[in-house]
């Protein structure tokens, strides 16, 4: 995407399985861009603040989606050792 930084199919992929499966990825999203943004603006014109607000953003952004990664894996470990309720005949 032209102009929004280095996005990768993997990137998009992901973004898209957390909006198929529930995730905040919209979130997680909006802040990166939204960092993006400020952080190219602020370069542009010279304003760093501006540049330091992107970058916080950009951050926080990725504090989510780990934060993400680790409730699935969280999620992914417990579903796995529970018993299934289903009972046999």
């Amino acid at each position: 995407m032209p102009g929004f930084g280095h996005v990768s199919t993997f990137d998009l992929e992901r973004t898209t399985e957390r909006l198929t499966t529930g995730g905040n990825a919209m979130g997680e999203w909006t802040d990166k861009m939204k960092g993006k943004v400020k952080e190219t603006a602020g370069v542009a014109t010279g304003d760093r603040e501006l540049e330091a607000e992107g970058k916080a953003d950009t951050l926080k952004g990725h504090a989510k989606e780990k934060i993400e990664d680790a409730k699935r894996a969280i999620k992914d470990a417990v579903d796995s050792d529970r018993p299934s309720r289903r009972e046999e005949p």
